[in-house]
């Protein structure tokens, strides 16, 4: 029998975990946490320890304070199935505060928890992904002043990649993050373009083109036409990982087309644009760079170099020296 590769193990059962869902049983609960688990979910926001300009605790965050103090373990468990998603992610962080041996298990099933919450956290509100955010917390991005840390093994850390990448119910930006990543080994390929063709994760793509096949040609080129300035800044991305040819004169077309507007300029799309002409290391890519210095609209000038010389930082060649003095004025 053919021996099956070890991440394929790792997936098949990573993702038997998901088919054990804890079951959200109120009954369980004494009548103080069904309460307070209401309270919660009727203010509907997760904040952290301090939130706005003084730094303040709020009363939702005394909620999880008093969650941590007075729900059971099991309780807690039983929260990380509740409806409500910022319920979830406070039972779930009170029991990686309290170093449950369930947490692992817990973290596994919640991968597919792709419900959004908003989160309030110092002074920045934002919308979160419950799933992000359980990995966030278990690696202790949230870790409060004063909490010891959760340590998640080596082991951990592969079962959460393995499930991120080969469970297409996955959505969440942690997803994204290990897409543009992945070391383009050839036990990753067909998974990362079922990835991109069937999913249509954009930052598949980016991971594609680390692998330089000629049959994923035609996506980047398809993306490097297209008129959405978000597909142009991914089929960039890609240019970057695999400066091709063919992709030139595309990459010339957006050039062109970007340095001459005055406002309303896409950084993201600029900052992908001159990461491609870099890393062409050649005369064609002076010539782009040389063209922004001379014509760029004097009001996003600026923006422009400050890319440009970012670009260079990162992808230095002896034919980009003669912009090292400039680099540093600037």
């Amino acid at each position: 029998m053919k021996k099956l590769p070890l991440l394929f193990l790792i997936a098949f059962l990573a993702n038997s975990y998901l088919f054990a869902q804890i079951k959200y049983d109120e009954r369980q609960l004494s009548a103080p946490i069904q309460e307070l688990a209401l309270e919660i979910a009727d203010y509907n926001i997760l904040n952290g320890a301090a939130v706005g300009d003084k730094g303040q605790k709020t009363d939702q965050y005394q909620r999880y304070e008093r969650l941590c103090q007075e729900a059971t373990n099991e309780e807690l468990k039983n929260l990380t199935a509740h409806p409500h998603a910022v319920v979830r992610c406070y039972a779930f962080k009170a029991l990686v505060y309290k170093k449950d041996e369930a947490v692992r298990e817990i973290l596994f099933r919640h991968l597919v928890d792709n419900e959004r919450f908003v989160a309030m956290l110092g002074q920045v509100n934002s919308h979160e992904l419950a799933g992000d955010y359980f990995i966030q917390i278990a690696n202790q991005a949230e870790c409060e002043e004063g909490e010891e840390p959760f340590i998640l093994t080596v082991r951990d850390k592969a079962t959460i990649d393995s499930i991120l990448l080969y469970n297409p119910r996955v959505r969440l930006h942690e997803k994204n993050k290990l897409l543009r990543r992945l070391i383009p080994k050839a036990i990753h390929y067909s998974r990362v373009r079922e990835v991109f063709v069937d999913e249509n994760n954009k930052n598949a793509l980016v991971s594609l083109a680390k692998y330089h096949k000629e049959e994923d040609k035609p996506f980047i080129i398809d993306f490097l036409k297209d008129k959405n300035l978000i597909n142009n800044q991914y089929g960039l991305l890609a240019t970057a990982q695999f400066p091709a040819s063919e992709f030139f004169p595309l990459v010339e077309k957006i050039h062109s087309r970007e340095i001459k507007k005055s406002s309303n300029f896409d950084t993201y799309l600029l900052e992908a644009l001159y990461k491609a002409i870099v890393r062409y290391k050649n005369e064609g890519s002076v010539a782009l760079i040389d063209k922004t210095l001379s014509k760029a609209h004097k009001n996003a000038s600026v923006v422009h170099q400050e890319f440009i010389w970012e670009a260079i930082k990162h992808t230095p060649d002896p034919i980009f020296d003669k912009y090292n003095s400039r680099a540093a004025v600037d």
